[in-house]
């Protein structure tokens, strides 16, 4: 499922939104470059490389969750047409 997010930049206050997909995860960019000011705003994730074990199998089992749903989902859509 697709989630906007909006993010402003802590130098000039320019906003924009992001689109994320599946879960909300800690991995992610960690820092993210303004398109008007092209300053560097930090976020609160990390990269997967430097993660921590146990954040890197949350983001594995929120993938799985979600691919479990999104299968179910397609099943009911075929049995029913």
């Amino acid at each position: 499922m697709a989630r906007y997010t909006t993010t402003k930049c802590g130098v000039c206050g320019a906003i924009w939104e992001n689109m994320t997909q599946g879960t909300h995860s800690s991995i992610g960019p960690p820092l993210v470059k303004c398109r008007k000011c092209l300053s560097l705003n930090r976020t609160n994730r990390v990269l997967y490389r430097d993660a921590s074990a146990s954040k890197k199998v949350f983001f594995w089992l929120g993938q799985f969750v979600s691919l479990i749903f999104i299968g179910v989902y397609l099943v009911f859509l075929v049995c029913i047409l």
